[in-house]
């Protein structure tokens, strides 16, 4: 059990090899994920009353760019950092104009300061401790800075972890609330929505799964193994999740017997002055 709604407890070298395996198929495979980016860019231009200048924006679990290449053609910026877990992430980042590519964990790195926007995509899902990590990038925003985000919420792999007993923590909107406003940010936009994604057959979904670096494993021991630790439910192993905020989307998947629902979304925009404001 989580001693709070804000810590996971994450295998992250098993998550950066995973991830780094699905780099070549994550592109194709992850059309929610470049759904909520999309969506994330246009409700930041809308809670800020149109700014699109961020001089300085840093980008967390950049991955292979789906958001970055959104930045890219709605915002204005001069400097541009991008971080990921995943080393070989950088490839798909060296001919970016004013971008520097930052290989580790956004929660261990130390954040470059005086930040203008910190956005971040399906990924906050991944933190071993969500508060610590807000308190952290609210620290590196300046006194306009944005914080714009996207997540999973609690229905995301809601039926596998039933089978398996053993799934992420999914931070509900109220606990992202929390969170936020503990953080010290004015919370400009935050809500959830659902989106459904339809599968054929149990592979399928687990061929999904495994192209955007999320891979269940079956054990013969019978037990089910998580990058967040082991749970003592038979039938499988499980390794999924994500989160999402600008203050947010938060998605979901859900499986309901040979087809999968894939998908709620929370959307949250905090600023430091406006979405996520920080103080």
């Amino acid at each position: 059990m989580n001693s709070s709604p804000s810590e996971n407890q994450i295998d992250k070298p098993l998550v950066r090899q995973r991830f780094a395996r699905s780099l070549d198929t994550y592109n194709e495979a992850a059309c929610v994920q470049r759904e909520m980016a999309h969506e994330l860019l246009r409700t930041l231009v809308e809670a800020t009353q149109g700014r699109r200048l961020y001089p300085r924006i840093v980008e967390a679990g950049c991955g292979t760019g789906i958001l970055t290449e959104c930045m890219e053609k709605a915002l204005e910026y001069e400097e541009l950092r991008l971080i990921d877990i995943v080393p070989e992430c950088g490839r798909f980042h060296l001919k970016r104009k004013k971008a520097a590519f930052i290989a580790g964990d956004v929660e261990n790195v130390e954040l470059p300061g005086q930040n203008d926007l910190f956005a971040a995509n399906a990924v906050f899902q991944w933190a071993e401790n969500q508060q610590a990590l807000l308190d952290k990038i609210k620290r590196s925003l300046n006194a306009r800075g944005v914080l714009a985000f996207t997540t999973f919420g609690p229905e995301n792999l809601r039926e596998i972890g039933e089978l398996t007993g053993g799934r992420l923590h999914y931070a509900t909107m109220d606990e992202w609330r929390n969170m936020l406003q503990k953080a010290g940010f004015t919370i400009l936009k935050l809500y959830e929505k659902r989106q459904t994604m339809l599968f054929e057959t149990p592979l399928d979904i687990l061929r999904h799964l495994k192209a955007t670096g999320v891979k269940l494993d079956i054990e013969p021991d019978g037990n089910t193994y998580l990058p967040g630790g082991r749970t003592d439910a038979p039938g499988g192993n499980a390794t999924a999740g994500a989160n999402a905020g600008i203050g947010g989307p938060n998605c979901s998947i859900v499986c309901n017997l040979l087809k999968i629902n894939k998908l709620q979304h929370k959307y949250t925009i905090l600023p430091q002055p406006r979405i996520w404001r920080g103080r």
